[in-house]
């Protein structure tokens, strides 16, 4: 009500000389009136739409209280040829089998007014109920139409890039251990949560205070004139393994040390195998962590995204944007 109340002058006018018994503050009128913003956007998306053609993506998870919740986002183009995404609900599925995923998919058709022979693409991630040749999602809608081709999304393939490197270096997998377990710590309870987002808040406006980071105002105007450029992701790459890029990233570190009071390890001094702390390495800290895990990540980044984004990958991810 608060929304539109700003928004619209006739609104609140009647709600300023509404009786105090007819407020619509209620949790029952106010989720009605959610569901018909929902309806009038969905509206909108439905005529933008059409009878035109639209890509479908789908992605499914676990929300806050274990149910499967599945997403679906339609991709067209609209009038003026600009290429549109467009989320448009969240499907609670009992089961995550391709047969089951795909009745759900078929009845939100049927409510929403939209057709399984208007889609011509489908993106979804690597599991095999999504992306299966023979029984997956993908294969049963191509079953019924054949012009609906797969592509295996490109956000999931970059996540990828990032699960090879934590299974192939130790470090970094161990880092991530570590992040996971803080999680658990934190999640855990609810008073560490409160106390960690209270923090943050005052961090936050710290930083924006100082200039330190900006605001969003205007950012997804900024991101909308930008093209995905695979290319440049790998010259930034080849930038950051030099020693200027190393150096650059030291200074962040000790940066980051000092301001939250951290003691800084001496680069100099010889590094210590924590699986063999008897054993002489014959290297000093910064030797390891520049050349051993540094480069060594940048250089399994660099090979990952050869092999996933191609030319012909690239092209195509060039070509949807």
């Amino acid at each position: 009500m608060d929304y539109s109340i700003k928004q619209n002058d006739v609104v609140a006018k009647a709600f300023k000389n509404a009786p105090n018994n007819n407020q619509m503050l209620s949790p029952k009128i106010q989720r009605d009136i959610t569901e018909c913003f929902a309806k009038e956007v969905l509206g909108h998306v439905m005529k933008e739409i059409g009878n035109g053609v639209f890509s479908l993506l789908v992605d499914e998870c676990r929300d806050v209280s274990d149910k499967e919740q599945m997403a679906v986002v339609l991709r067209y183009l609209d009038k003026c040829g600009l290429v549109q995404e467009k989320f448009v609900g969240v499907v609670h599925v009992e089961e995550t089998t391709s047969s089951y995923l795909k009745s759900c998919i078929d009845l939100l058709f049927s409510q929403l007014g939209l057709n399984l022979e208007q889609v011509r693409g489908q993106g979804y991630d690597g599991a095999s109920n999504m992306s299966g040749e023979f029984n997956g999602l993908q294969a049963k809608i191509m079953n019924e139409n054949k012009s609906a081709y797969y592509v295996h999304c490109f956000a999931h393939k970059l996540n990828l890039v990032v699960v090879a490197i934590a299974k192939k270096i130790f470090e970094v997998g161990d880092f991530f251990d570590m992040v996971s377990v803080l999680l658990n710590v934190v999640g855990a309870s609810c008073k560490r949560k409160d106390q960690l987002r209270e923090h943050h808040q005052e961090e936050v406006r710290k930083a924006i205070g100082c200039g330190e980071i900006a605001t969003g105002t205007g950012l997804n105007q900024e991101l909308s004139l930008q093209r995905p450029d695979v290319e440049s992701t790998k010259r930034e790459l080849e930038k950051l393994r030099t020693n200027e890029g190393w150096d650059s990233l030291m200074r962040k570190v000790y940066c980051f040390c000092e301001k939250h009071d951290i003691p800084v390890l001496d680069m100099e001094d010889a590094y210590v195998n924590p699986k063999k702390p008897r054993q002489k390495t014959g290297i000093n800290n910064e030797h390891y962590y520049c050349v051993d895990c540094f480069f060594a990540v940048l250089d399994l980044l660099g090979e990952e995204f050869n092999d996933r984004f191609n030319e012909v990958n690239s092209e195509l991810l060039l070509c949807m944007s």
